[in-house]
C-alpha cells in the first residue's frame, strides 16, 4: 500500500501535478514538515526529531511510503529533503530497527555512510528511543527493509505563500 507525505510548503504544488492528478481518487496522503535547512545546517538529530509518528508507523508497517516535495534553485528539481534527507532517514531507522545499515548514503556521488553514522552516534537516547519504539510493530509484517521514497520536481514557487495556499483553496473546494 503507498502513503504519500506532503512536505509542507513547496509538496503542496504536488497537487497541480499530472501524476496527481490521474490518480486524485487513490491518493492516500497525510502532511508533514521536514524542513531542508536543518540539513544544511548539519542539524542532523532535529532533521530525525522532525519525522511524525504517522510515517515511522506506516514505515514499520511495511507500507510503501513517499515523501513529496519539490526543490528549488540549483537542486535538478529535487529537494534536499529528497536527495539528502531520505537516505538519512532510511539509514538512522536501519540502525535503530535493525542494528546493521543496508545501503550506503550517497551525497552527490560520495560515500557518506561514514559521516551519518557518526552523527547517530551522538543522538541523544531519546531520539534514538523515539526511532526503536517502533521497532516491536516490524513483527506485524516481518518488516525487514525501509519502503521509504521520494516524488521530486523543481518549483519556481519557493517562498510564494500566497501561491501554496491558492492550490489548497482550490483543491478544498
Amino acid at each position: 500500500m503507498n502513503k504519500y507525505f506532503i512536505n509542507l510548503t513547496n509538496g503542496i504544488e504536488f497537487f497541480c501535478d499530472i501524476e496527481y492528478l490521474k490518480n486524485k481518487e487513490n491518493f492516500d496522503y497525510s502532511y508533514i514538515r521536514l524542513q531542508s535547512t536543518t540539513l544544511e545546517q548539519k542539524y542532523i538529530e532535529d532533521f530525525i526529531n522532525q519525522l511524525d509518528n504517522n510515517l515511522l508507523m506506516n514505515l514499520a508497517l511495511g507500507n510503501n511510503c513517499i515523501i513529496i516535495d519539490y526543490g528549488s534553485r540549483n537542486s535538478n528539481g529535487i529537494s534536499r529533503v529528497c536527495w539528502q534527507g531520505v537516505p538519512i532517514i532510511i539509514m538512522c531507522l536501519e540502525l535503530a530497527w535493525f542494528g546493521e545499515i543496508k545501503s550506503k548514503i550517497m551525497v552527490k556521488n560520495c560515500n557518506c555512510t561514514n559521516h551519518y553514522i557518526n552523527f547517530y552516534k551522538l543522538f541523544l537516547e531519546k531520539t534514538k528511543n523515539k526511532l526503536k519504539y517502533f521497532r516491536k510493530f516490524l513483527k506485524i509484517n516481518d518488516v525487514k527493509t525501509i519502503n521509504l521514497s521520494y516524488y521530486s520536481k523543481l518549483t519556481e514557487n519557493d517562498g510564494n505563500n500566497d501561491f501554496y495556499c491558492e492550490i489548497l483553496k482550490n483543491k478544498n473546494e
